[in-house]
Order: C-alpha cells, then sequence, then structure tokens
C-alpha cells in the first residue's frame, strides 16, 4: 500500500485510536458502537469491534490497491480453511447480504 493511502486513513485516527472514517464504513455491518479501534494499516486497513460482545475485524482497502476479484480469492481461502477445521478469521456477511461492499 502506497504511504499517501495510508496516511489519508491514519489522519482520521484519534488519540483513544478511533476513526469516524472506519466507523462509517462499518455502519454496513452489525456493531456495538464505541467499540471501534484501530489496530493497523499495511496491505489492508485494519480494525478490532465488536458485535454482541464478540471480537471482529474490518478490513478495508481502497479500490485501487486491491481487486474485487483478489479479495474473493482471500474470502474463499478462509472459507476453505474454516471448513477444514482451522481456527481462521470466518468473514461476516453485512447488513445488504455481501462480503464485499464498495463505496
Amino acid at each position: 500500500m502506497k504511504l499517501s493511502t495510508m496516511l489519508k486513513v491514519v489522519v482520521t485516527v484519534d488519540e483513544e485510536w478511533r476513526s469516524s472514517f472506519a466507523e462509517n464504513i462499518l455502519t454496513n455491518w452489525e456493531y456495538d458502537e464505541g467499540n471501534l479501534y484501530y489496530m493497523r494499516a499495511s496491505s489492508n486497513f485494519v480494525f478490532i469491534f465488536q458485535n454482541n460482545g464478540e471480537h471482529f475485524f474490518l478490513r478495508f482497502v481502497e479500490k485501487e490497491e486491491k481487486s474485487t476479484e483478489a479479495i474473493q480469492a482471500e474470502i474463499h481461502i478462509l472459507q476453505y480453511l474454516s471448513s477444514c477445521s482451522l481456527q481462521v478469521n470466518v468473514p461476516v456477511l453485512s447488513k445488504n447480504q455481501c462480503f464485499i461492499c464498495t463505496d
């Protein structure tokens, strides 16, 4: 990921590790308000949040950084690993029943 892309999101993170920018993205999923925290930025932006007290990860990337097909491939790999009884972070459907939300 380009440093300029990282900066666009990282500057939205406040001193309590919260980001209104990421929270806006998270509105596509069910979550407990006030529980979204920045974790890291590398090939994806990663935030941790809770829904009904359970921990989840919000991963997102700028459209130009990764194709929808590449993201779908990652989702399929995680689903496959989960089906093999491996403990992985399984993708969760959005409120619109999608794994990938754009715009």
